[in-house]
Parts: structure tokens; C-alpha cells; sequence
């Protein structure tokens, strides 16, 4: 019989599977610790090798944040309090996703009145048919304020009204700051 000798991780093969894993997504630091320690079960090696990634802007929890606030705003669903709870879980701190998530925002009462007209389409009839659709809001993670707008018949504003905030911000880039060449120049 052959029995499997456990060889003990090097720094180059934790960087290569962190770095694949960071090639398909972005990942905060606590989950791709555990995803990492699980696999080599060397904290001091997973730490220096996530640290480096962080001190060269590889691994960003503020990055990872953005990226799931749009996603679990725009493709999931879930309202701003689900989403601060599951960031949280992730381990990253309210600091660095607050300036994204602003709970107040209009984006969150169209994403509201979106999720309630997809699973029941029509206004609710009596009081019971509303308060079960307020309980499939709470439970999707949606504030008072989110779930009030969702029950108006017209918003006061359209998606296309709505500047969120991490593009507020951002300044736009031309071609020629980035080194590029338009193909009509050629």
C-alpha cells in the first residue's frame, strides 16, 4: 500500500492558489484565509502571502464590497440590511462598505418595488395579502422606508433618475491616459 506523505506547503504554491482563486472573482481577506488554511493548514504562511496581496492592491475588502453590494443590489435581490449582515459575516467592517451601501438611497426603494411586483405582480387586495408581502421584503432585507415606497403605485423617480455612489466619484479616463491608441489614428 501507498500512503500519502503530507509535505508541507510552500510559499509559492499557497501564492498560486491564491492567486487563481483571485483571478475568477474578488474575495474578502477572512474567507480566502479559511478557504486557504484549509487547504495548507499553515496560518503564518496564508497571512504573509495575504498580506503581500493586500500591501500590492491584489486582495481589497473595499473592492470585494462594491462588488457585492451591485451584485446582491442588482442580481440577488436583497435589500441594505441583508446585505450589511452577509458583508459582516464575510468579515469586513462597516467602514470599509459603508460610503457603497448607503441604506438611504433611492436605488434601494426601486430594487424594493422591483422585488415585490416580480413575486406577486398586482397591489395587494386586503391587509392580509400586504402584510405577507411586507414579511417577503423583510425576510429579502429590506428597511421600512424601502418597503413603504414599494407598496406606491408610481415612484416619484425612475432607475434612470438615480446616480449611485460608487460612480459619483469616478473620474472618467481617456484612451490616451492609458497609453492607447485609437485604430483610425493607425
Amino acid at each position: 500500500m501507498y500512503k500519502k506523505t503530507s509535505k508541507q506547503p510552500d510559499i509559492q504554491t499557497i501564492r498560486g492558489h491564491i492567486y487563481r482563486k483571485l483571478a475568477l472573482r474578488e474575495w474578502a481577506r477572512k474567507m480566502l484565509f479559511k478557504q486557504a488554511f484549509d487547504k495548507f493548514k499553515d496560518a503564518a504562511l496564508v497571512n504573509e502571502v495575504l498580506d503581500e496581496f493586500e500591501e500590492n492592491d491584489l486582495l481589497s475588502n473595499v473592492r470585494f464590497a462594491e462588488a457585492y453590494i451591485r451584485s446582491a443590489r442588482d442580481s440577488r435581490g436583497y435589500g441594505p440590511i441583508k446585505t450589511k449582515m452577509r458583508l459582516m459575516e464575510k468579515g469586513v467592517s462597516t467602514q470599509q462598505f459603508e460610503h457603497f451601501l448607503c441604506e438611504n438611497h433611492d436605488i434601494w426603494n426601486v430594487r424594493c418595488h422591483t422585488a415585490r411586483e416580480k413575486k406577486f405582480g398586482q397591489m395587494p387586495d386586503n391587509m392580509e395579502d400586504k402584510a405577507k408581502q411586507q414579511r417577503f421584503l423583510i425576510q429579502r432585507g429590506f428597511n421600512g422606508d424601502n418597503i413603504k415606497h414599494a407598496f406606491m403605485h408610481e415612484l416619484p423617480f425612475s432607475v434612470e433618475d438615480i446616480v449611485l455612489p460608487e460612480i459619483e466619484n469616478q473620474e472618467s479616463v481617456s484612451l490616451d491616459d492609458i497609453g492607447l491608441v485609437k485604430v483610425s489614428e493607425l
